[in-house]
């Protein structure tokens, strides 16, 4: 029998969500720190490109 994870993650008080959302910040911290990644402000947009309708 295969323990189904996402149903007893609730049991333990972990989310697959908690999970991910940690994972994303770790990613982020990660990015700004080696310099992949500029620091921002949350609420700032980066545009890489633009793309225009031609047609």
């Amino acid at each position: 029998m295969i323990p189904d994870f996402s149903t007893r993650s609730r049991h333990y008080s972990t989310t697959l969500g908690d999970i991910r959302a940690d994972r994303e910040h770790h990613a982020r911290d990660t990015d700004i720190t080696t310099g992949r990644l500029p620091l921002f402000d949350e609420d700032t947009v980066l545009v890489i490109s633009e793309w225009e309708w031609r047609g």
